[in-house]
């Protein structure tokens, strides 16, 4: 037999939750079905098979999560399906024939395991919502009480949609009638919310990343204007509104050149060794209501600037809408963190391990500059840092892979 095993989808994964399986033991699975959609703490996704065979058993039931690299299922052969058991059927003794008095039938009523179920025990009342985690996660995050929400799902399970509406109808109430926040404590007018999960996890990777990896930051500041006018000359030469160019895609393509030029930038660090990778796999952050994700553009050094472009969009739609693939999240060999379209003018980003290094991008500024011949220029300029791995890289490395960037973005012919 074939383990299937929970697959690491995103470079901080550590568990997954099957929301349901989209195949059932006996049933024939070929190599690129879907077998299973599976919930990471930061998206919703389904789950394809490398192979070919029937899927014999599953471990991980629907709505259990289950470690990265845990088998979750098996492929094989039906002559290995497991037959479970048959009780045997217990013989009951002849019971003598007697009138009785014919009644009414009973109202059939289907039971139903997934709906909403509600217990009394004494003087306590229990009510069970059946819900998929996904939609229980956003529920938590927005104060959302899942016992007043109608479920369209399967069996009245409620899905992400419906609490989705929940959120709408919530928004379009008057502000006195609106359910209130989560929230542990009151004093005053402090208001404690729990976190999400989402959040959470970032706490917990950022706080070890910064006590565990001993960062150092260079900074340089790149004229931007050429990189302005070939972005409106090029614009102007698209009818497609779809793609027309950022400058983010002008600063990843100019990344994915100035790493090929510097392989010690494009590197990962794993247990107390330097893997120097020839694949330049970009990703970049993408802001989400509670948290971000971190899509990664695969093989950046083959793209031209309208692929990745192409793929800068797809990928954050697919991010913000959770259905971004698996493979899509993993093995970045260095990231990008761009606040420039927020006012921001320069910031320093904490490094994406196991990756070395990792660039923040501040906003685009006119300024005065003075010259070397003490001439004055308006130019419009843009910060950017890199946040570096000091046991991995040293300054004068980083500086050489700035400059080479810098010369790189401030010649812009040579991305296309």
């Amino acid at each position: 037999m074939i383990d299937i095993i929970m697959p690491k989808m995103g470079d901080g994964m550590e568990e997954g939750v099957i929301l349901r399986w989209l195949k059932k033991p006996g049933d024939k699975v070929e190599n690129g079905d879907l077998i299973a959609e599976v919930e990471t703490d930061k998206a919703s996704v389904d789950l394809p098979s490398d192979v070919e065979g029937i899927l014999v058993d599953v471990l991980i039931t629907d709505g259990q999560s289950a470690p990265v690299g845990a088998v979750i299922a098996h492929l094989g052969n039906r002559d290995e399906m497991v037959v479970p058991p048959q009780p045997p059927v217990p013989v009951q003794p002849p019971v003598p024939a007697r009138p009785t008095v014919a009644s009414p039938p009973a109202p059939h009523v289907e039971k139903d395991k997934e709906a909403p179920v509600e217990r009394h025990e004494g003087s306590k009342r229990e009510i069970r919502v059946v819900a998929s985690p996904l939609a229980k996660r956003i529920a938590a995050d927005n104060g959302i009480d899942l016992s007043t929400v109608q479920g369209t799902g399967p069996n009245g399970r409620i899905v992400e949609h419906d609490v989705q509406q929940a959120m709408k109808s919530r928004k379009a109430q008057p502000a006195t009638t609106r359910g209130a926040v989560p929230k542990v404590a009151e004093q005053g007018h402090k208001i404690v919310q729990p976190m999400s999960r989402m959040r959470k996890l970032i706490a917990e990777r950022t706080t070890q990343t910064k006590q565990n990896i001993p960062h150092f930051q260079v900074t340089v500041s790149i004229d931007m204007t050429a990189v302005l006018l070939l972005r409106t000359q090029l614009n102007s030469a698209s009818e497609e509104p779809s793609a027309k160019l950022s400058v983010g895609d002008f600063v990843t393509k100019a990344t994915a050149l100035a790493l090929a030029k510097h392989q010690a930038v494009n590197a990962l660090y794993e247990d107390d060794s330097i893997v120097y990778c020839e694949d330049i796999n970009v990703g970049f952050a993408v802001s989400m209501p509670d948290g971000l994700i971190v899509p990664v553009i695969k093989q950046c050094q083959h793209l031209s600037l309208r692929q990745i472009s192409a793929d800068t969009k797809r990928l954050a739609e697919a991010a913000r809408s959770l259905k971004i693939a698996p493979d899509e999240m993993t093995d970045a060999t260095f990231s990008i963190s761009n606040l420039g379209m927020f006012g921001v003018d320069d910031f320093v980003a904490i490094i994406n391990p196991p990756a070395v290094a990792i660039l923040a991008v501040g906003g685009i500024h006119k300024q005065l500059v003075v010259n070397d011949d003490d001439t004055t220029t308006i130019k419009s300029l843009m910060q950017v840092t890199v946040s570096a791995d000091h046991r991995a890289l040293d300054g004068a490395v980083v500086a050489q892979f700035l400059n080479t960037l810098k010369a790189i973005m401030e010649s812009p012919y040579k991305l296309l």
